[in-house]
């Protein structure tokens, strides 16, 4: 996610003052942990995934609209059964890290996690595992990131205005 550029740390002395009373309600860090592990030895490939704890968002406060279109299976298997009665091609696309391609929708506010600080403005992992939450830099959320509330349909929003920049346009049905 650093790479995403999808947060940066702010000092909380240049949070607005009327900013300030929503840093009482950043959201706290959770990891979302992922790892290969072989038959005899420990784990490889280890992951985590920072998210704000999107549970405890407050509708109107923090998001507006949560709506996302999904596709049924039912649909998916009807395009391919006439792809192949057509004898068309089909291909896929695996948008990989697809809400983080969606900026976010208003400012979100997220308390360091436990095991990271800000040294130099740079938000970087520490030795140290203390739970101690950093009081001097909060991360600000620019990018749409997994467990928002409004992460899909951010998401949408912006597979959508991309579509329309290229000429598509919807079908009303």
């Amino acid at each position: 996610m650093k790479l995403m550029i999808c947060f940066t740390p702010i000092p909380l002395s240049r949070v607005p003052v009327l900013l300030s009373l929503l840093l009482l309600k950043s959201f706290l860090p959770f990891g979302a942990f992922d790892g290969n592990r072989h038959l005899i030895g420990p784990c490889s490939n280890i992951k985590i995934r920072l998210c704000p704890h999107g549970g405890k968002q407050v509708e109107g406060e923090h998001f507006w609209e949560t709506y996302a279109p999904v596709t049924n299976w039912r649909t998916v298997r009807l395009v391919l059964i006439l792809s192949l009665l057509a004898d068309l091609k089909s291909q896929q696309i695996d948008n990989v890290n697809a809400f983080t391609q969606a900026l976010a929708d208003c400012d979100i506010f997220m308390s360091l996690p436990a095991g990271f600080s800000v040294i130099n403005g740079v938000f970087q992992f520490t030795s140290s595992s203390s739970r101690r939450v950093s009081s001097d830099h909060i991360l600000c959320i620019k990018k749409n990131i997994y467990s928002l509330r409004q992460a899909g349909n951010n998401w949408f929003d912006a597979l959508h205005s991309s579509f329309q920049a290229l000429g598509f346009s919807p079908e009303s049905a």
